[in-house]
């Protein structure tokens, strides 16, 4: 009977752990809003960590994918060289930002990065993920008068 007890009690503790390890991928914030502006810092080496070669330069492109992951959607209508992009979200939704860089030279797009998404701590400042949901507005008021 002790012996069963301690595997109830192992498989409870191994179970509890792998709940508390995965909480933290739900612990992202959200903000509502129909537009929201989002910034990252600039890209200044290549992946492994290497100054940028002389004649690179970089540019980014911005995508939204909704929270039950759906395609992702790229929302910049051509490459940007800035590194923040103001967002309309025309439905309603909840949706994850995230943002690619693309290495130029000579004029054209040599290589690009995996997209960074807002769902993953790992690639947000102070590694706060977040979200921005889109609530259609309600029918105005009709009907008014005085009573």
């Amino acid at each position: 009977m002790k012996k069963l007890n301690e595997c109830l009690f192992k498989k409870l503790f191994l179970f509890l752990s792998i709940i508390f390890l995965a909480t933290p991928a739900f612990g992202e914030t959200w903000y509502n809003a129909n537009q929201a502006t989002v910034a990252w810092s600039p890209v200044t080496t290549l992946a492994d960590g290497q100054a940028l070669p002389a004649g690179s330069t970089i540019q980014y492109r911005v995508y939204i994918q909704d929270s039950i992951l759906a395609e992702p959607v790229e929302v910049t209508s051509a490459a940007i060289p800035a590194t923040s992009f103001v967002i309309t979200f025309s439905n309603e939704g909840s949706y994850y930002v995230g943002a690619r860089a693309e290495r130029v030279a000579g004029g054209s797009v040599v290589s690009s990065s995996v997209i960074a998404w807002s769902s993953d701590p790992a690639n947000c400042q102070g590694n706060e993920a977040f979200g921005v949901r889109q609530y259609a507005a309600p029918a105005s008021v009709g009907g008014l008068r005085k009573e």
